[in-house]
Order: C-alpha cells, then structure tokens, then sequence
C-alpha cells in the first residue's frame, strides 16, 4: 500500500478508481478524512510484508495470484512494461490492492462493483435514501464492509477451522481444513478463484422502481476471511507447498524454478525433553548405541546404522507419539515423525529377531485417533517426560 488518495479525490466518478483498479499494479489506500485509517490487520500479517519477508513456494504463490493473472491485458501488460514496470505477468497485480477503513477490498470483486456502478444507467441507493453520485458516497457501505471484515479476519480459525478439529487434531489437520477452505469452490458461497461478484441489492416494498446496496458486512466477513486464511499459508511456507503443489496443472509444474533453498524437515525435541527421554529411552538399547541415540534424539539427525530398540514395537512409537502431542517434538508433521522413525529404527521381535518398523503399523499407532498403548514406557505431565 504505497499511496493515500484525500477525500477530495473521491467525490468524482467511480471510473477513476475503475482505471486504478485496471491499470495499477500496486496497492492503494483510500482515505475519506474521517480519521478513518485504522488498523484491522497487523502489519507482520499484511500480505505485502509476508511475500516481501518469507520464503513463499511459487506453487503457493501462482494459486493465490491466479485470479488477477486471468484479468491482466495485453494491452494493461504493455504500458505497464513499456513505462519500466518489471514483473512477472503472472503476479503482476496484487489481489487485495485496496485497503478502506483498514479492510481490504479484493481487486476483481471491487472492479466488478464499481463498473456496474460506472457504466449503469440508473444509481441505486445506499442506507435506503442517499444517492450515489461519487465514489466518497459509498463511504457507509465501506464502513459496514470493515465491521464485517475485522470480524472475519479476528474469528476465521475459531469460526471456520477449530469447528472441524477434534481433540487429538495435530497441525496436519488445522493445514488440511485451511488449504481446504481456500480451494474448495463452493458455488455462490465461497470460491477463491471466481472470488467477485455484484453488490447485493434489494427493491423498495413501495413499489418504486428503485434498488438498495445491502449486505456489505457479509461481503467483508467473507473477505476477512480469505484474507486471514491467506497469512497463515504465507506465515507457514513448509507445511502448505506441497498441498498447493498438486493444484498446478502439469505445464505449471514443469514452469516451476528450482527451489531457492533447501528446507529439511526433521524432528525437534525440545532440550530439556531430549534429555529426559534419552535417560529413559537408553535402557531398551545396547550401551555402544547410547552416544547415536542421545545425538539423533538432540539434532534430529539420522543414525549412521539404525539403532535396535529391545522392547515392544508400539512402545517406541507411542512414546514418540506423545512427545509430538504435547508439542515437545516440532519441526516437523506427524509423516515426516513416521519415516524418520523408520528410518532410524528397528526393534527385536518375541524371537528375538530384528525386524524393520512396517510403515502401516507406525502411521496407525503415531496417526490412528483410536490407537492406544497398554504398556506404554513414558509419560508426558507439565512439559517433562517421565517413565510411566
């Protein structure tokens, strides 16, 4: 958001915004000069400063400008670069490129309204009685649309994700129904893609040949919404690039840059927890393997052997498990906790043969919501790790 349009330059037609809305590629702040720019959302949380300052994957990144790339000129595209813009067309033009009463308007969605208000033959009303000659005379609906927005954005996990979690949830599962909540197209509800539409109208019950604008608050809950949903996909780059990966189509994927970085994803067992579950893990292995055990437990590292584990299968990884659950072990999702296990573990059967973990039967005991273990050999109480 670079620029800050005076009141003044709002009381004429909506073409004006119209034009902005089509040929600028940034943002803008709209200001009616009632003290009127507050802020609903944190500046860390904006989309602007999360795209500038993390590592966003470009198959996140090429879902969430989809919209804007499909409304982008040949003719806007070669002013923009003929005047020296230098970006990809692609992400050439921020979705959410106006900020009023501190809500955010998506870009197609106010294009949409404004040309039906720019180019209609007959004005509707607002409020049920004032006309609407110039732009600065929507002001009411803008503030109604920040009500609703602020509410979207503050209550869309407790409203739209925690509903959907169950008690034994891990982060995969907050992921899935917010990756699900932006890509799911529910038809005349929600759908990022065709996320634009008219303004909401109603008739006079009098008779006269005149509508209203209503139903602004519910537009903006909506797009408070998205906008929120949106800030964690970009605040939590490694757990939704690859789900946003399989909505590219093949040619997209194959148009895909290598990755800038690297980002290895492995176990992290809080300190103090390390140590605690090391001094207890290490009776159920072999002393010569006690310095590997206690450096793969601490670094999340993988063993140069896989160490053998002298008691039951199912202890091993409910132990992990529960080190996962209460939120000693992170950096990682409970597939990645499972092959890391495989991995790095094998454990002595009832005839004291070393078996391989089988991939089925850690992913049931770490993942399964119902599985329990009746013997189990720790405990997790106030964040310390016990023998049970």
């Amino acid at each position: 958001m670079k620029q800050i349009e005076q009141r003044n330059e709002l009381d004429g037609s909506f073409l004006r915004i119209i034009f902005h809305l089509k040929n600028n590629p940034g943002g803008v702040i709209l200001n009616f000069g009632q003290n009127d720019i507050q802020e609903i959302v944190p500046q860390q949380l904006t989309h602007d400063e999360l795209i500038k300052n993390k590592i966003i994957a470009d198959s996140i990144l090429d879902y969430y400008y989809t919209p804007t790339s499909q409304w982008i000129t040949d003719e806007v595209w070669k002013n923009l670069t003929n005047s020296g813009y230098h970006a990809e067309r692609r992400r050439g033009f921020d979705p959410y490129s106006v900020n009023i009463f501190g809500a955010y308007h998506y870009r197609n969605d106010l294009l949409t309204k404004l040309s039906y208000l720019g180019f209609s033959g007959k004005m509707p009303t607002i409020a049920g009685n004032k006309n609407l000659n110039a732009f600065s005379d929507l002001s009411p609906y803008f503030v109604e649309y920040a009500i609703g927005f602020k509410e979207g954005f503050d209550g869309f996990e407790n409203n739209q994700i925690t509903p959907l979690l169950s008690m034994l949830s891990d982060k995969h599962d907050h992921s899935m129904n917010v990756f699900d909540f932006l890509t799911n197209r529910v038809f005349l509800e929600r759908d990022w893609i065709n996320n634009h539409g008219g303004f909401a109208v109603k008739g006079f019950p009098d008779g006269k040949n005149e509508i209203c604008l209503i139903e602004a608050k519910k537009e903006g809950q909506k797009q408070g919404e998205f906008y929120r949903a949106w800030s964690i996909v970009f605040s939590n780059n490694h757990l939704f690039a690859p789900l946003f990966l399989n909505m590219l189509s093949p040619q997209q994927k194959e148009a895909l840059p290598p990755p800038l970085i690297s980002i290895e994803i492995r176990p992290n067992i809080e300190v103090n927890a390390a140590n605690q579950f090391f001094n207890i893990l290490k009776e159920y292995f072999e002393i010569r393997q006690h310095t590997e055990l206690k450096t793969i437990l601490q670094k999340g590292s993988n063993a140069k052997q896989k160490l053998i584990f002298k008691g039951n299968a199912n202890q091993l990884t409910d132990a992990f498990k529960q080190l996962y659950n209460a939120h000693l072990l992170t950096g990682c999702q409970k597939k990645d906790l499972q092959k890391w296990l495989i991995d790095n573990f094998q454990y002595l059967n009832n005839k004291k043969e070393v078996m391989n973990f089988n991939d089925k039967t850690v992913e049931k005991s770490i993942s399964g919501k119902e599985y329990h273990c009746k013997n189990p050999i720790i405990d997790v109480a106030d964040g310390k790790v016990v023998r049970a």
